[in-house]
Formats: C-alpha cells, structure tokens, sequence
C-alpha cells in the first residue's frame, strides 16, 4: 500500500518536472485519469493527466521512448483519437520524450488525404545537461542525466555542478 502511494506521488512528480523544465509549460491541479485505452487490443498510454496547461484546464499524454519506434506517429493518432473519445471537449498536447541513444529518427506528422496529424517530440539529447544542472534541484538532476552531456564526461560535468554526489560513488 505504502509502495503505490510512493510511485504515484513519483509519477506525479515527474510528470510536473518534465512538463516545467522539458516541455517549458505550467502544469498544475494534476489529477492522473483512467490510462487504459481499450480496442479489440488493450492499449495503454504512459501519462494521461487532467491538469491546467498555462492556467487552462487540459490534458496532457505524455509517451517516454527509449527506441525509434517507427509507428509512432500511428501510435500518438491512436491515442489522440482514444483520449478526445473520453475528453472531447479538452485541449489535448501530446509530446513524445525520447530517450534513447541512436539518433532521433521517428516522425511527428502524418500528412495523408484528409488527414493532418502532428504531435511534439522531444529529443532529450538535443538538451543541454547544464540547463538542469543549474537548477540546483534533485528533480532537474534526474533530468539532465537524460540530456546531452557534448561528448563530455558525465560525471565530470555533475561533479562540477554537484560535487558531493559525484563523490558518492568513489567511496
């Protein structure tokens, strides 16, 4: 029981961080919704919030990738479509966050007869780990491990910014 309430407050505080720092948008009053989409197959989104977007109330998808999936942009389309079945009446902002090591290489549009489709990624190794680094916050620390560390040392560059949690792993 203590671990579920332990994750959700995790999610929940990733969510807010990726959604400050990553995406630069104030989400607030967060309210995490029902994620199972179902279809003849059971999908199931990463995050589906009930938040307020800049002071409007919205929701927001969030999709972590690891991988080039390329049938994202069918997959985002499926999701859009799943979640404006249930919060028509809401703005919906999708951003993909990819983490994986090989260069970005999924599209963000689908651009087809009668269909214009588009969602946001981002690619954290296109984000500067100081950005992060600078904050001087263990949330934005988490981040800046996930960015583009300019084909620096990694833990040359944290304990430049973070010296006593550089040293942690030479005791």
């Amino acid at each position: 029981m203590k671990k579920d309430i332990t994750t959700k407050d995790t999610i929940k505080t990733i969510t807010q961080d990726i959604a400050k720092y990553i995406l630069e948008l104030e989400v607030t009053d967060i309210e995490f919704v029902d994620k199972e989409l179902q279809r003849i197959e059971k999908r199931e989104a990463d995050i589906v919030a009930l938040c307020k977007i800049n002071g409007v109330e919205g929701i927001l998808h969030l999709e972590i990738q690891n991988d080039n999936d390329m049938t994202m942009h069918r997959r985002m389309l499926r999701y859009y479509n799943d979640i404006k079945m249930r919060f028509e009446s809401l703005p919906l902002h999708q951003y993909v966050v990819y983490i994986g090591k090989p260069a970005l290489k999924m599209h963000d549009t689908i651009l087809e007869d009668n269909l214009k489709f588009g969602y946001n990624i981002i690619d954290m190794h296109t984000i500067d780990c100081e950005k992060f680094l600078k904050m001087d916050t263990p949330d934005a620390l988490v981040l800046a491990i996930l960015c583009d560390f300019k084909q620096r040392n990694e833990k040359d560059i944290i304990s430049l910014y973070h010296p006593k949690i550089a040293g942690i792993n030479q005791r």
